[in-house]
């Protein structure tokens, strides 16, 4: 009992603007990696491009999910105090979107590669 002291339930609500520019920069960097990687190993010159496509967005997505859930301890990690980044708010249904997507994309990107 709290004796006539209201105790308030705050949920944290996820700050979806934040969530989406992040997956947007991961997404953007995973693009270029994945083409860059596909590009050294030669394999967009040996297979169709409909393969190599979705194997790109495949890798972009799943780099862009995994850095709008890590956010800036995915690149930096944790010891970077100059000016320490304010993270984006993640609630359970934030947390549980970007988990799938990231473990779906993943498994794309193993059967794509599987593929090719």
């Amino acid at each position: 009992m709290t004796d006539g002291i209201q105790v308030m339930k705050t949920e944290q609500k996820a700050d979806w603007l934040a969530i989406f520019i992040h997956f947007l920069v991961g997404f953007l960097v995973g693009g270029a990696t994945t083409f860059f990687g596909l590009l050294k190993g030669g394999v967009i010159y040996r297979s169709s491009s409909e393969k190599v496509i979705g194997f790109m967005i495949c890798g972009s997505v799943a780099v862009g999910a995994g850095y709008a859930l890590l956010q800036n301890s995915a690149w930096i990690g944790e010891n970077y105090n100059v000016i320490p980044p304010i993270p984006a708010r993640h609630d359970f249904i934030s947390k549980l979107v970007l988990g799938v997507v990231s473990i779906g994309s993943v498994i794309g990107f193993v059967l794509c590669g599987y593929l090719l």
